[in-house]
């Protein structure tokens, strides 16, 4: 996949030092009340981030890729009213930064994984589904932190995403 016509460099400010737990932590408790999780779901995101991991890049990818990873495991992996977990764990090692994040919810059909990160593929097509929110985190990721994304899924277990990047942009 190319450079999307969605993320442009002059969306996020200048590279800054910035904390990854404090701003990770910050958005899983956000998401509940933003994403509205309280109402549709009880899902518990479990954040396991090295505390002391700072970067010097834009802390607005960050933000973006984990709220649309939230956002997409909500939307798509459970039902309304289901129970389910998210885990999220960032790590540093050799100069990379691992996130790993998954989810225990009905997991993504082979046939529909092979389109995830293509712009407005959605199975949620008039029910409020625009397809760009994994676009946007496959961009992110490769184009503006110089990194890599995949995932994997099994139908009834979940879906589990792995994204590196180097911790020096």
């Amino acid at each position: 996949m190319g450079g999307s016509p969605f993320i442009h460099s002059s969306l996020f400010p200048p590279n800054v030092l910035f904390i990854v737990h404090k701003c990770v932590h910050n958005i899983c408790i956000s998401s509940h009340t933003i994403m509205g999780m309280d109402q549709k779901t009880n899902i518990n995101i479990d954040c396991q981030c090295d505390s002391n991991i700072n970067l010097n890049i834009h802390p607005g990818a960050i933000s973006q890729i984990i709220s649309n990873l939230i956002l997409n495991s909500i939307t798509h992996a459970y039902e309304q009213g289901s129970k389910g977990h998210i885990i999220i764990k960032i790590a540093l090692s050799d100069s990379q930064v691992i996130i790993n994040f998954s989810d225990d919810g009905k997991g993504i059909s082979q046939e529909n994984l092979e389109h995830i990160f293509t712009p407005f593929f959605t199975t949620r097509r008039g029910l409020g589904g625009t397809g760009l929110g994994l676009s946007i985190v496959y961009n992110l990721v490769t184009a503006s932190l110089r990194g890599k994304v995949t995932v994997d899924s099994t139908t009834g277990v979940g879906t589990k995403f792995n994204i590196t990047f180097p911790a020096i942009s």
